[in-house]
């Protein structure tokens, strides 16, 4: 009876382990603190060697590490590898294949499709090689691969409609992505009225932690498939102008002047909310208030300057710069 005591205060005590550890890194990921860890991981990892999620974590910290760099450069290829390799071991190690972080493995596949047509624009066969033996190893089938590589997208396309593109203007470059958007504009500014009273936070975009004002548009957005920078600028350089008159729930306001000094003055972004007859109002994240709603067209937000963007068409299935 105290050996069977014994083995189940043991097991209560590792299990209490393993959660602090999970929530240390759950913390540090969401911190943006991936070069930490990385550091935790391993040493979870040397403390726990048959447990699964310091290798999820790691491959999380690897790939936000490899968002950070120029799309498909050395250095972000050196960061995804790293992440498919700890995806890898992560795989091997848990005992039921549904525990599989299904949002890491589309984001890993979605990007190898994306390395591999790039690869063989740039022509780097042998690279792209590398990118369809990993979908084998890790995804039992090869990529999906055009017949065609794609073109290199650039700042003078028009209107695309892939699913991704990057670009340089000015001083930036900057990238949008979207896999296969099946929703309407309302739906985006219906989904961002689930974080109101969500508090102001720098740099954050979880809804558990805090937001700032562009985390905060880009979470929402990112609830339908969307990816672009955590960035203001960056973010009100996408997308197509939109006369105010022509509003739409969903579309993104920026607060700045429209591509002065190559957007360096924009200063604040949220989302149009609600449209009743001129009444419009906006949901965004500020720094005193958090979540909040607050008309755009009367009162201290009238007053600035502001433009709005559009990400998609009425029609949903094109893109436009």
């Amino acid at each position: 009876m105290k050996k069977l005591l014994l083995l189940f205060i043991g097991i209560i005590t590792i299990h209490s382990l393993h959660a602090q550890s999970i929530e240390k890194l759950r913390k540090t990921l969401n911190k943006g603190k991936y070069e930490k860890v990385m550091h935790l991981g391993m040493k979870a990892q040397q403390k726990y060697p048959d447990a699964a999620y310091p290798f999820l974590y790691m491959s999380w910290a690897a790939w936000f590490e490899g968002q950070g760099q120029l799309n498909y450069a050395k250095t972000q290829w050196r960061y995804i590898n790293t992440s498919l390799k700890n995806y890898e071991l992560y795989c091997q190690k848990i005992d039921d294949p549904q525990k599989k972080d299904r949002v890491l493995t589309n984001k890993l596949r979605q990007y190898l499709e994306e390395f591999y047509d790039k690869s063989i624009t740039f022509d780097r066969p042998d690279e792209a090689d590398l990118a369809n033996n990993w979908s084998i190893k890790l995804f039992d089938e090869p990529l999906n691969i055009k017949e065609e590589a794609s073109p290199i997208l650039t700042a003078e396309v028009e209107e695309i409609s892939p699913f991704s593109f990057s670009f340089s203007e000015g001083i930036y470059e900057t990238f949008f992505k979207a896999e296969d958007i099946k929703t309407s504009p309302e739906k985006i500014a219906k989904k961002a009225d689930d974080y109101i009273g969500v508090p102001y936070k720098y740099a954050k975009e979880d809804p558990y932690d805090g937001f700032d004002c562009s985390g905060f548009v880009l979470y929402v957005y990112k609830q339908f498939g969307f990816e672009f920078p955590h960035n203001s600028k960056r973010i009100a350089m996408l997308g197509k102008s939109i006369p105010l008159g022509q509003v739409q729930e969903g579309d993104i306001v920026c607060f700045g002047a429209e591509n002065a000094n190559n957007y360096k003055d924009v200063y604040h972004i949220g989302i149009i909310y609600r449209i009743e007859k001129e009444d419009v109002k906006m949901i965004h994240c500020g720094t005193s208030t958090g979540v909040v709603v607050a008309d755009l067209n009367k009162g201290y937000w009238n007053e600035q300057s502001f433009f709005i963007k559009r990400l998609m068409t009425l029609e949903h299935d094109i893109f436009i710069k």
